[in-house]
């Protein structure tokens, strides 16, 4: 045994080579073979008067108790059931929310995402709207009653008091700010761990030491025995 090993020696280097590089190849390969990838949308929230529409947490809490499975399952047209597992964060001090699923289906994955995004999106742009109108109606007022006070001239500091108003709902006009979409729904890679791909490496050259020692010795049997006799 030990005289074919030797013997063969190439050969089984080659083997365990070829191996290793397999086991290589394949340890970068795997995350883009995985039967589910991690998809992700993150999101910033709307203010108004420097104050969030909704905060982060209050977003998370209530997908967590599921009131946005309902709207987003009849806004895609499939069963509740369907939906895969939304996992939601967000960075300390920020009015980010992040949220993520599992998938093999990538256009299923960009759709549930979008939707719960738009979903989220719209009912934070419905407030937004309603202060935004409500701001522009009294300043609209407010400046029609300048208008009128103009002609009286013993008017003047009424309309100094009206014109401050004026100024200070047009400022807390332009803090108002609409919930975005600060990232669209994308895939994640995965990264090969320095753990899996070791192992894998040592895989590699265990099988590609099994299978040269294999044909080490069939390669000399049939050297021995050249018309298949035993």
């Amino acid at each position: 045994y030990v005289r074919v090993l030797a013997k063969r020696k190439l050969l089984i280097f080659l083997f365990v080579l070829a191996g290793m590089l397999v086991a290589g190849a394949l340890s970068f390969a795997m995350p883009r073979l995985y039967t589910t990838k991690p998809w992700e949308v993150i999101i910033e929230v709307g203010t108004i008067e420097g104050e969030m529409v909704k905060s982060p947490l209050q977003i998370i809490g209530e997908l967590e108790q599921n009131l946005y499975t309902i709207p987003l399952s009849e806004k895609l047209d499939i069963s509740p059931s369907q939906l895969p597992k939304i996992k939601a964060s967000s960075p300390p001090d920020t009015n980010l929310v992040k949220f993520e699923i599992r998938s093999s289906d990538e256009e299923k994955a960009r759709k549930i995402l979008e939707g719960l995004a738009q979903i989220i999106l719209q009912e934070q742009e419905e407030r937004v709207n309603i202060r935004i109108t409500s701001l522009e109606d009294q300043i609209k007022l407010l400046e029609q009653n300048v208008e009128i006070l103009q002609k009286d001239r013993t008017q003047s500091s009424n309309i100094v008091l009206l014109l401050s108003r004026i100024s200070d709902l047009k400022r807390e006009l332009d803090t108002i700010a609409y919930p975005t979409i600060r990232k669209a729904p994308s895939t994640l890679q995965e990264p090969v761990s320095k753990f899996r791909f070791a192992f894998n490496i040592i895989l590699g050259a265990i099988l590609g030491l099994f299978f040269g020692t294999f044909f080490a010795f069939a390669a000399d049997w049939r050297k021995k025995n050249p018309n298949g006799k035993t």
